[in-house]
């Protein structure tokens, strides 16, 4: 969640306790007239927030500061434990998993190589988190994976590389088996969903994923960008080249079969690559054998970037780094800032997890506000 004004309407009342909410999340104690004077809310509305955010324990007076005039102001201070999620990041050659809490630390992960070939499979090991926590502070399940995907009912589309998961009614099955909510997203959006989480993000931002492909997660206006039917970002699909070499969307010439990590390594041994040895093989090259794929990515970076007049580009994923000065290099002489992001490999697992976690707390907030 990020950060926007509020509203004095009784219908937002779900709304403005999520703005009230992250603020607090966002400072290590705050109190009720910097809330107010940030959130853009009366005191009032504030105060009444802030009622029921202690009263549902998601929020506790913890401490004061002594001013130099008047009496002391009593600080706001998040409850972590009072919420937990898990993130599940399905990838074409891994499986990880993620337990965080309403802070959006994470206190257990787990990792399994190899692509998941059932919803049993991918059920019990979110089973198995979810038994570490009272089930009563558990919002939910979050999952990225490559897309296409329907962000709105969960269903994956043409899932690009990922065998055994095209059409798959990923967030309905996963529901059913857990018994838990499921939000089901896009590894690009859920990515940049992290990012909004722990930073103050540019309201203009692109988040350049790479890992076994390419995406893009888009924050415009300041909001993550899904598009009409939810699949905005499909960047590594681009085509560049008119006759260029074939891709897995069944195009020729797209972005990611030009210089996505696969076709680095292909080029580099001559031959392409199973899927389950590409991220091994493309941390074993050296720089100048991916250099060449860093100028073609950072031409088509400068391209979207002059598209979307964007503000930043943060550079993520397990392949990402060997591309940073190809990038760096394309927005020389821009007023485009280019970031690494700081996650690591659980970056789409914890982005995934913030779903459930905002979702519970605005549901959560207007039923109280219906019982008040």
């Amino acid at each position: 969640m990020q950060s926007k004004p509020g509203a004095n309407l009784g219908s937002l009342r779900d709304h403005n306790a999520a703005v009230v909410l992250d603020l607090i999340r966002r400072r290590d104690g705050i109190s009720r007239v910097d809330l107010a004077n940030s959130s853009g809310l009366t005191a009032q509305a504030v105060s009444k927030i802030v009622t029921r955010l202690i009263d549902g324990g998601l929020v506790a007076e913890s401490g004061q500061v002594a001013p130099t005039v008047g009496r002391p102001t009593t600080l706001l201070r998040l409850v972590p434990s009072a919420r937990h999620a898990i993130g599940v990041h399905l990838d074409r050659d891994e499986l990880r998993l993620v337990l965080v809490d309403l802070a959006g630390r994470v206190i257990a992960a787990e990792h399994r190589p190899g692509l998941v070939a059932s919803i049993g499979e991918l059920a019990e090991p979110i089973r198995a988190l979810a038994s570490t926590v009272d089930s009563a502070t558990l919002a939910g399940v979050g999952v990225g994976c490559p897309g296409p995907v329907d962000h709105r009912t969960g269903v994956l589309h043409r899932a690009n590389r990922l065998p055994g998961w095209e059409n798959a009614e990923l967030g309905p099955m996963l529901t059913a088996a857990l018994e838990l909510p499921v939000i089901v997203d896009k590894d690009t959006n859920a990515a940049v969903l992290a990012e909004l989480w722990a930073t103050d993000v540019p309201r203009q931002t692109a988040m350049i994923y790479v890992g076994t492909g390419i995406g893009a997660g888009l924050v415009l206006d300041g909001r993550v960008y899904r598009g009409a039917r939810t699949n905005a970002g499909e960047f590594g699909h681009m085509i560049i080249a008119l006759d260029g070499p074939a891709c897995v969307c069944g195009r020729r010439g797209c972005l990611e079969a030009l210089c996505g990590p696969a076709a680095v390594v292909a080029r580099a041994a001559g031959e392409p690559v199973p899927e389950s040895l590409v991220l091994t093989r493309f941390a074993q090259l050296d720089h100048a054998e991916v250099d060449w794929a860093g100028d073609i990515l950072g031409v088509a970076v400068k391209d979207l970037v002059n598209l979307l007049d964007l503000d930043r580009v943060v550079l993520a994923g397990r392949a990402a780094p060997p591309y940073q000065d190809g990038i760096r290099r394309a927005l020389r002489g821009t007023e485009v800032e280019l970031t690494l992001s700081g996650w690591g490999p659980q970056l789409v697992a914890v982005g995934a997890a913030t779903s459930p976690l905002a979702a519970s707390l605005t549901a959560s907030d207007a039923l109280a506000a219906r019982r008040g």
